[in-house]
């Protein structure tokens, strides 16, 4: 399942200042349990991955365990494309690569490259003020 959503800056909608608004996909994927671990796997649409986009695409894998959302990847797509071409990271078949993310306590990895520094990061977006 996956969902798109363009997301704005407030500012932005008040013509204040024109950062580029955010186009996300949310990815949804439930997981398997390991021994010590976890893994959830997610499809992305090859020529997605390696089309750009205006604005730029972010992924966020949202990973459902123990009857909640219990963890979020957050990926830009030319991140996640240079770790495809330039690691090997995901399963390419006709259409899609496949992403098989393996969740243990201290580290996210995906075929040996870790990806703890995308967990729960949402430094990148924008603050969201609730009024």
């Amino acid at each position: 399942m996956s969902q798109n959503v363009l997301l704005y800056d407030e500012q932005e909608k008040r013509g204040r200042c024109k950062p580029p608004p955010f186009l996300i996909q949310v990815k949804a994927a439930t997981a398997q349990n390991r021994k010590s671990r976890f893994v959830a796997q997610f499809r992305v649409p090859f020529r997605q991955l390696e089309t750009l986009l205006i604005p730029d695409l972010y992924y966020v894998f949202t990973v459902r365990r123990n009857e909640r959302w219990e963890e979020f990847l957050i990926l830009g797509r030319r991140d996640l494309y240079d770790q495809h071409i330039n690691n090997q990271v995901g399963s390419r078949n006709k259409t899609n690569v496949v992403f098989p993310f393996y969740f243990s306590e201290a580290d996210v990895t995906c075929q040996g490259q870790s990806f703890q520094g995308h967990r729960n990061n949402w430094s990148k977006w924008p603050v969201i003020e609730h009024r």
